[in-house]
């Protein structure tokens, strides 16, 4: 049985993914840790979540950063850009944890 997936934030962030397919959830600041925790024990092993995030979600994001489920990617809001680059910096790590070899060519 595959995995399933997952985008979680804000309302306005989780917006778009609706009509996807994918299963989003949003939860008040400070209780998204415990919303991931219940999504993985509930067979999610891809969540996608917005990278204001990331520094709420440190502890479970340095658990995880050995195991392949689940996988915990950041998405950039894009209207930001260039704000923090934290989620595009994790990206590069998955996909090169993934494939072997960094893929992006850009310079940096």
């Amino acid at each position: 049985m595959p995995a399933k997936v997952a985008v979680i934030g804000e309302e306005e962030f989780i917006l778009p993914f609706k009509t996807s397919g994918l299963s989003v959830f949003t939860a008040q600041r400070g209780e998204y840790q415990k919303l991931v925790r219940r999504l993985t024990r509930e067979g999610y092993g891809v969540v996608f979540f917005e990278e204001e995030l990331m520094g709420e979600l440190s502890d479970i994001l340095e658990e995880v950063k050995r195991s392949p489920l689940p996988c915990l990617i950041p998405i950039p809001r894009f209207q930001e850009k260039g704000k923090k680059r934290l989620a595009m910096t994790r990206l590069k790590e998955i996909i090169r944890k993934a494939v072997g070899v960094d893929i992006f060519l850009e310079e940096e």
